[in-house]
């Protein structure tokens, strides 16, 4: 199982997908401590994704106060296959500590075609925790992943938890059909104009 720290606000899982079609229906549910979470039930008649394969990922929320700690577990069905993902147990000695401290603010950008500037739907955020690049990124470690967000049909994203404006780090943009951005050691300070967002503008992705 995984583990991470208390007070964790946010807990994302992540899983990989081969030949889905656009009729493929998907289910979900999270777990606490082996009850269903009410409210984290979630059924699709149509695939909400690119199809063909890709990662998708699910996240739950928890209320003002966070998150309790203790044992979390999704569900995933895919079609009529089941998947029980990893249990992920909060308040254990692992994951990622929070680096605390800085000035923080909400990342969001719009993702376009490099080649015709329109806008890309469905594109995946990926922001990987401090001290994490791509290269040591392990993807069946949750605790890895500080936040993830998909693009509207506008091509906009906004990252649900906050960046430090002084603290680096791996974000990577996502989509079928188009080359993957993958960049390691972004500091937000460096594109920061002040308030409390931190609009990266248009992200162009080239066509594979």
């Amino acid at each position: 199982s995984n583990q991470l720290p208390s007070g964790a606000e946010e807990l994302f899982a992540h899983f990989e997908y081969r030949g889905a079609t656009a009729t493929t229906p998907l289910a979900a549910q999270w777990r606490y401590e082996g009850e269903i979470i009410e409210g984290s039930e979630l059924f699709l008649e149509e695939w909400p994704l690119d199809a063909g394969s890709g990662l998708a990922f699910l996240n739950l929320t928890g209320g003002r106060d966070g998150l309790p700690d203790g044992t979390y577990t999704v569900e995933i069905q895919v079609g009529n296959q089941p998947v029980v993902g990893d249990d992920l147990v909060l308040g254990g000695a692992g994951g990622t500590e929070p680096s605390g401290g800085g000035e923080e603010v909400t990342m969001t950008g719009r993702v376009v075609s490099a080649d015709s500037g329109k806008p890309i739907n469905k594109a995946m955020i990926i922001i990987l925790a401090p001290g994490i690049t791509w290269d040591t990124f392990d993807k069946n470690d949750q605790s890895q992943v500080y936040d993830a967000a998909f693009t509207r049909s506008n091509g906009i994203f906004e990252l649900n938890v906050p960046v430090e404006l002084d603290t680096a780090y791996s974000i990577a943009v996502i989509v079928d059909r188009f080359q993957p951005l993958l960049v390691d050691d972004f500091v937000p300070r460096e594109f920061y104009e002040g308030g409390n967002f931190l609009d990266l503008g248009d992200i162009g992705l080239k066509r594979e």
